[in-house]
C-alpha cells in the first residue's frame, strides 16, 4: 500500500512536470513566420555617371572619382568597398550620412586600406579582391552601381 502512494505521488509529479515542461505553451505563445519582405533589385546607374577607382601600386590606398553625377540627376550617394586581406573582408564606407554631390557633379575621396589616427597609419596587407559598392540617390528612387577588382 506504501508503494502504491508513494507511485502514485511520483506519477502525480510527472503529470504536472510534463505539463510545464511541454503543455505550457499554447497557441498564443507560438509565434507565427510573417510572408517574407520581397525587396526590388536596383536599377543599374546609367552611362552618363563615370566611376573611376584606381588602387595604388602598393594597394595601401585607391582613389575613388565619380562624375557625371549632375546629368544623372543624384542628389547624393552611399558607397562601400569591400576587401579581402589575410582571410578576413573588411571595408570602407562613406559614412553614416549619404555624400552630397558638389556643384561641379562630381565626388572624389581617398580611400585608405587600413587603419589611420594620430597621423600614423597601419596598411592591411596582401589585399585581394576589392569590391565597390555605390548606392546613387535620385529623384526618381535609388540606382546602383557594382564592380569587383583583382
Amino acid at each position: 500500500m506504501k508503494n502504491l502512494v508513494i507511485g502514485v505521488v511520483v506519477l502525480i509529479f510527472l503529470v504536472i512536470g510534463g505539463w510545464f515542461l511541454f503543455g505550457k505553451n499554447t497557441n498564443s505563445d507560438i509565434e507565427l513566420l510573417s510572408e517574407p519582405t520581397v525587396t526590388p533589385a536596383l536599377a543599374p546607374i546609367g552611362d552618363e555617371v563615370s566611376v573611376n577607382f584606381e588602387p595604388n601600386k602598393a594597394r595601401t590606398k585607391a582613389t575613388l572619382v565619380i562624375s557625371g553625377l549632375d546629368k544623372a540627376g543624384v542628389e547624393s550617394l552611399e558607397y562601400e568597398v569591400l576587401y579581402e586581406t589575410s582571410g578576413l573582408v573588411k571595408g570602407i564606407n562613406s559614412g553614416s550620412s549619404p555624400v552630397e554631390v558638389d556643384v561641379n557633379g562630381e565626388v572624389e575621396r581617398e580611400l585608405d586600406f587600413g587603419t589611420c589616427s594620430s597621423g600614423v597609419c597601419r596598411y592591411d596587407k596582401e589585399i585581394g579582391t576589392i569590391t565597390l559598392i555605390i548606392r546613387f540617390n535620385t529623384s526618381s528612387g535609388t540606382k546602383l552601381f557594382k564592380q569587383e577588382y583583382n
